[in-house]
């Protein structure tokens, strides 16, 4: 019995909806034991456009066995097209294995003249977006619920582009040269989106825990993290540690090591998700791209095609998880100019990175002050216009927005104090 065969003909005169049969090009080939009725049933639309009634049916085939069918659509037509292609390819062989006996040149060519008879037919979903009005519900309860779809990042004049990182799909990338500060502005981001309540991760590769919990502090309270990294007296500190316990967000921090639970420390995308299912993360940062290694990766694989695979797995990631993944990357040679803009162009393995990431912030030294730029956004503007200045005090990680740059430039105690944080914090960029 074709079983699928009868579980579609009893689909359709249940549901009476004939657009199964057109959107998925089924055809008379599909059928054999249930040929007759489904010649009818596609007669009938043809004539009327529509399905015939149960009981119209049933007097011209009184012994068709009706079936309930619980599954969806898109099942029974993927069991019927098995059931196609195995009795077409069972077909083709047993003939082609007769003419081979025969003559071994004509069994070759009538397996070569059929072979595409047996090719596979995958199913695919598409949406119609004439007719669905899904996207209407999500923008009512974006407006309704935002905090649903962004996490802010920490930045109100960047994020009136940015609009926070979003939760449904997003692969961001921080791109920097070394030394600006790609891993404070993570870390402070980071931060905020604990502040809010939410459960954060970060991958650190190169500062051990407490390092990074040094930094973590300062962001948050706006203590000395020099004065914390080489013990000096904190005011306040024993107070502050004893109080954050009882926050509602978490920050949890993974270093290479804790990756090295199956005799390979290597930092995968499956482990990360593994860290995120576990810690039941709402948002996942990433200290450091080029730390990450290929798990499908091939030898004849390149460098580009590797990190491009990584690429598009931390974007499925968080597609599949629907948390935002932001993670920082070193800019080619080409970003080393710190009087040009940067863009796709500059990020290691541009084309396979940049098809994957979802927003690209760049972060560029101006003069005292940090510039945050959007060359590429998904979900919003980007390029010149979403250039914003922030003058930044590496000590306590503060921030500070600047509606002009000629403002800090022209303050000479204030460009000073800049340059002074600058300087010291050489040896903790």
């Amino acid at each position: 019995m074709g079983l699928a065969e009868y579980q579609l003909i009893s689909k359709l005169l249940n549901d009476k909806d004939y657009s199964i049969i057109t959107e998925n090009l089924i055809d008379e080939s599909n059928f054999v034991e249930t040929l007759d009725e489904f010649k009818f049933i596609k007669s009938f639309h043809e004539q009327y456009g529509s399905v015939p009634d149960k009981a119209t049916f049933t007097v011209k085939f009184p012994a068709f066995d009706y079936l309930t069918v619980d599954q969806p659509a898109q099942s029974v037509i993927d069991d019927l097209r098995e059931e196609t292609l195995f009795r077409k390819a069972v077909a083709l062989l047993n003939t082609s294995t007769k003419l081979f006996e025969q003559n071994s040149n004509q069994g070759a060519q009538y397996l070569i003249d059929h072979i595409g008879d047996i090719r596979p037919q995958y199913s695919f979903t598409c949406t119609d977006i004439v007719h669905d009005t899904s996207r209407y519900n999500e923008w009512q309860d974006k407006l309704e619920n935002p905090a649903n779809y962004f996490i802010p990042s920490g930045f109100k004049e960047l994020d009136e582009n940015l609009f926070g990182w979003y939760r449904k799909e997003e692969f961001a990338l921080v791109m920097a040269r070394s030394g600006v500060g790609k891993t404070f502005f993570l870390i402070k981001t980071a931060q905020h989106s604990m502040s809010l309540g939410y459960r954060v991760g970060f991958f650190s590769p190169e500062m051990s825990v407490n390092t990074l919990g040094y930094r973590f502090d300062s962001a948050n309270a706006s203590f000395s993290n020099m004065a914390l990294l080489k013990g000096a007296p904190v005011s306040n500190y024993k107070d502050y540690m004893d109080n954050l316990k009882n926050t509602e967000g978490h920050f949890y921090v993974v270093e290479t090591k804790d990756f090295d639970f199956d005799g390979d420390d290597a930092v995968t995308v499956p482990k990360l998700r593994q860290f995120c299912v576990s810690k039941k993360l709402d948002i996942l940062f990433i200290d450091g791209f080029d730390y990450l290694s290929d798990c499908r990766a091939k030898k004849s694989d390149s460098r580009e095609d590797r990190l491009g695979h990584i690429a598009k797995d931390l974007l499925n990631l968080s597609i599949e998880l629907q948390i935002p993944v932001v993670s920082v990357i070193q800019a080619n040679r080409k970003g080393t100019d710190d009087t040009k803009d940067m863009g796709t162009e500059n990020i290691t393995g541009a084309d396979k990175i940049g098809a994957s990431c979802t927003r690209l912030l760049t972060l560029r030294a101006n003069g005292p002050a940090m510039q945050m730029m959007l060359p590429k956004n998904r979900y919003g503007k980007s390029g010149a216009d979403t250039k914003v200045l922030y003058s930044w005090n590496a000590d306590d990680s503060n921030f500070y927005f600047i509606p002009n740059l000629e403002d800090i430039q022209g303050d000479s105690e204030t460009a000073q104090e800049a340059e002074e944080f600058k300087e010291a914090s050489k040896n903790v960029f």
